[in-house]
């Protein structure tokens, strides 16, 4: 056993003769016993203890030191968009956990496969030079798309780009057992044999979608979760190992599930709540879903809060019902560059506004495009924050003017019932409104009430309202004019 340079002759004598083998055995053993076995005073033996546990302490440095001696470690990968990229403190790191969550058609695979391209762009243009591993679940990869975000995306089309499907390469793993195999045996072996000269080393994996796998489920029982926690956390070890041996960006799509309240009417929770416990259902806010507008509210991520431990960051993508005319959501920066016009395509979403012209030459049918939501839930590399972004045919661009950060506390309030406990009364239930007006008593049995004066009534009041209706609210109402 070699002592550390601190320790002088006479010390390390004396731990020879008291059998001190080394420091296992030195912090295993109490100072009254190594007094006694070494013949040395207490305060000796505290002495080689402290110069021991000072040799064996690691030098401690500043994070800005770490930063610069290990930040080029850390690749940098460009999303293809320089707002999306601003957003996620720089873009798509690597050595990390990625997790795009949200519904279905809210541009989680459309990011996904524009990452699978951009990734072989050359570092001067935001890429890594290298290649991809699309793992699917259900479906297979999407190439007719791959193909035309190659030729069209700004990023893709220019010549020293050299983006192509053979750097992309794909395999279908229906059950988690296969996904699991794949990642213990041949992604490794992989990832090892296209590191030689030559060719693209792996810097991405996709894996969409992982919720696929736990969907099937007929019922939920104990022995489920229970199997279900051991795959993911398996899932997520081997991605780890992955991430940070190879230095590659995994990105795992995931889904949305929607969110119910089950508090009463006045306030207080079914459950039984005391002061000062923490619930599950308003924690997870923090962790499983959005609070940046009213689409968020209602969805939260599947597969709970052990897999939301083992992700580094969780993207939610969310479908809006909101549209922007195509010229106003250009910048002056986007004008400038060679970005060809945005043309009508099942990917836009774009919406007819105009009429052909009547020259007979085909006319440009439309100025306005869908608009979706993607908000920071949690992240170690950038701040919580959320942008609108589009999907078109040349790819996923965020909205510059709709980037936000610091957003507000997304945990429900709970505030203390009144006195006097108020009905709901659903927007359009005039009959229970009417019954119960001030100075009104207590509802009719139902075999006292006329039903069919009341819907009559509900109708003619119906027919003399013009409600007005947006995000999930009425608004107002309008008296509609006579004769209209």
């Amino acid at each position: 056993m070699s002592w550390p340079p601190s320790l002088n002759e006479a010390q390390k004598q004396a731990l020879k003769q008291g059998r001190v083998n080394g420091v296992l055995d030195l912090f295993a053993t109490s100072a009254p016993e190594l007094s006694k076995r070494c013949r040395l005073p207490p305060f000796e033996i505290k002495a080689i203890t402290e110069l021991v546990c000072q040799s064996l302490t690691p030098e401690t440095r500043t994070l800005e030191e770490w930063i610069t001696h290990h930040g080029d470690a850390q690749g940098l990968l460009t999303t293809g968009d320089a707002t999306l990229d601003r957003m996620l403190g720089g873009g798509i790191r690597t050595g990390m956990i990625w997790e795009f969550v949200g519904e279905s058609a809210a541009g989680k695979t459309q990011l996904a496969m524009q990452l699978s391209l951009v990734v072989q762009l050359p570092p001067e243009l935001g890429g890594l030079s290298g290649s991809t591993c699309y793992l699917t679940t259900e479906t297979e990869l999407e190439t007719r798309r791959l193909d035309e975000l190659s030729r069209i995306h700004p990023l893709l089309a220019t010549p020293s780009a050299r983006c192509t499907l053979d750097d992309i390469n794909t395999i279908k793993t229906p059950t988690v057992d296969l996904l699991a195999n794949v990642l213990r045996t041949s992604l490794p072996q992989f990832v090892a044999a296209s590191s030689a000269p030559g060719r693209r080393p792996v810097k991405l994996l996709v894996i969409d979608c992982i919720a696929d796998f736990f969907l099937a489920l007929e019922k939920t029982t104990t022995a489920t979760l229970v199997e279900r926690a051991r795959n993911l956390n398996e899932l997520s070890s081997l991605l780890h190992s992955l991430a940070s041996r190879h230095q590659i960006a995994v990105v795992v799509i995931n889904r949305t599930q929607d969110i119910f309240d089950w508090s009463s009417s006045d306030g207080v929770s079914d459950g039984g709540d005391t002061p000062g416990q923490l619930i599950y259902r308003e924690q997870s806010h923090w962790f499983g879903s959005a609070d940046s507008m009213h689409e968020e509210r209602g969805k939260e991520a599947k597969l709970g809060l052990g897999w939301a431990n083992q992700i580094n960051v969780r993207l939610m993508f969310t479908r809006t019902t909101r549209e922007r005319r195509i010229e106003d959501i250009r910048s002056a920066e986007e004008r400038s560059s060679k970005r060809r016009r945005v043309s009508l395509d099942h990917y836009t979403n774009i919406r007819s506004s105009s009429s052909p012209s009547n020259s007979g030459s085909s006319a440009i049918l439309t100025d306005k495009i869908l608009v979706r939501r993607m908000t920071v839930v949690f992240s170690s590399v950038s701040p919580q924050c959320s942008v609108d972004f589009v999907v078109t045919r040349e790819g996923v661009f965020g909205l510059e003017d709709s980037l936000t950060t610091g957003l507000s506390d997304p945990s429900p309030q709970r505030t203390p019932p009144e006195n006097v406990a108020v009905p709901r009364v659903e927007p359009l239930d005039v009959g229970l409104a009417a019954s119960q007006e001030v100075g009104g008593g207590e509802l009719q049995d139902d075999e006292d009430v006329d039903w069919d004066a009341l819907f009559a009534e509900d109708q003619k009041a119906l027919d003399s309202l013009d409600l007005a209706y947006y995000d999930g609210e009425f608004l107002s109402t309008f008296p509609v004019p006579s004769g209209s």
